[in-house]
């Protein structure tokens, strides 16, 4: 992997924490919100792009048009590169 390949990050639903403030962080804006029994599911946009996160409910659930830091630690997430192998 050199500077400027393109690669793609995978990210499974549940490490992704809306209202996170840990390791990576970006702002984006709630597009949707369902609620799965004890847990609520969110898509949300971060610039051009749609992230979806399967968080317990543990006090505020976050709507539709709200604005929300999402986070990730980098051990949670997997990169691939332009031919969808594993980047070690």
């Amino acid at each position: 992997l050199k500077p400027g390949d393109k690669v793609t990050l995978v990210l499974r639903a549940q490490k992704v924490l809306a209202g996170g403030r840990a390791g990576n962080v970006l702002n984006g804006t709630v597009a949707s919100t369902a609620y799965l029994g004890g847990t609520a599911s969110y898509q949300i946009d971060v610039g051009k792009l749609r992230l979806n996160a399967i968080n317990p409910i543990a006090g505020h659930v976050y709507r539709e048009g709200e604005a929300v830091a999402v986070s990730f630690l980098t051990t949670d997430s997997v990169l691939l590169n332009a031919d969808g192998r594993r980047v070690e």
